[in-house]
């Protein structure tokens, strides 16, 4: 490596900044993709301070937003059609259904509940909960108990599981 390159990665170690301006300022304006995935990484370690999962928090991020995913689709599909969106529901049931009955929508809901338990663990199952609302998040953790934590809330002071940043 030329003297070029080596000063081109040199930081200052007492002042943790970049002897070239011009890097000096790409690093204070990081882009959008980083901003993004640095909201996704402090989130996900918030998620394991409160639920201590061991996952990699990236990874946790990845599971639950599946699964808010899977739980917001099944919700929209609720409201707009009083019935869950079938090709997940006949997946999850292994047979056709033309209209889900009520003991199909809670098993639905409760298959993922399980799966919200096995990614977050035990504790979950007192905090998180499935918001049928299909206008903000599906899965939630209740305000009273996500006031004293350090989490994504929405604005009636919910903890977002799953938020998009």
């Amino acid at each position: 490596m030329n003297n070029k390159a080596k000063e081109f990665i040199y930081l200052n170690k007492q002042t943790n900044k970049h002897t070239n301006p011009l890097i000096n300022k790409i690093m204070k304006n990081p882009t959008k993709k980083e901003l993004m995935y640095n909201n996704i990484k402090r989130h996900g370690e918030n998620l394991n301070t409160i639920f201590n999962t061991g996952i990699e928090p990236i990874e946790l991020c990845k599971k639950l937003i599946r699964v808010e995913r899977k739980a917001h689709l099944a919700t929209t599909c609720l409201l707009n059609t009083n019935t869950l969106h079938l090709l997940e529901l006949n997946r999850l049931t292994g047979y056709d259904v033309k209209q889900a009955t009520e003991e199909e929508q809670e098993k639905f809901f409760n298959a993922i509940e399980k799966q919200i338990v096995k990614i977050l663990g035990e504790k979950a199952k007192d905090l998180v909960y499935i918001n049928f609302d299909a206008r903000g998040y599906a899965i939630k953790i209740k305000s009273d108990k996500a006031k004293d934590l350090n989490i994504h809330k929405d604005f009636g002071g919910y903890g977002i599981i799953a938020p998009e940043f």
